[in-house]
């Protein structure tokens, strides 16, 4: 069985609970197999490290199986969800996979990935990578197939997985 931390979360946010310590995730996760998934959301080279060591600290866990990079941004220092605009800044790439790449040589992460990249990132990526991602999670439904990028992810050896494979929350289309 494969859980993602993000699900647990996601899922105490929606029942008004708060988990600011991961005291209730760790509860959870007690009963479940020792792995999973989660993401870098403010990617920025120096704060890859921490972020993750703060995540494992927070569910009791040695490694993660999957790391993903949330999206190809970053915000400005100190901005938390939800931001504006004014707070969006490009990301450093290069610097902020470096990272990724050394928490995986480091023991912490199996494998690492990104979320919400379009071909012309990935190649951008995949340019300069030692290590590939794993995967890219974009929103992908039977509206939205996105099948250039899956042809794209298909032929580098990329894995696509989808999030919101029904529709997007507060979909009229269904």
């Amino acid at each position: 069985m494969f859980i993602r931390f993000t699900d647990i979360i996601n899922a105490l946010k929606s029942l008004g609970k708060s988990d600011s310590n991961g005291e209730l995730v760790r509860k959870i996760l007690r009963s479940l197999p020792r792995s999973g998934e989660a993401k870098v959301a403010n990617a920025h080279h120096d704060l890859v490290l921490p972020a993750l060591q703060t995540t494992l600290k927070n569910l009791g866990l040695e490694y993660l199986d999957l790391y993903l990079i949330h999206f190809p941004v970053s915000l400005r220092p100190g901005v938390e969800y939800p931001w504006e605009e004014e707070d969006v800044l490009p990301m450093d790439l290069e610097s902020v996979w470096e990272a990724m790449e050394e928490c995986q040589k480091l023991g912490l992460i199996k494998s690492i990935g990104v979320s919400n990249f379009s071909c012309k990132k990935l190649e951008r990526l995949l340019a300069s990578a030692k290590i590939p991602p794993a995967v890219n999670q974009v929103e992908m439904n039977p509206i939205w197939q996105q099948k250039k990028l899956r042809e794209f992810c298909e032929e580098k050896g990329i894995h696509l997985t989808a999030y919101s494979p029904l529709g997007a929350s507060g979909s009229t289309l269904w």
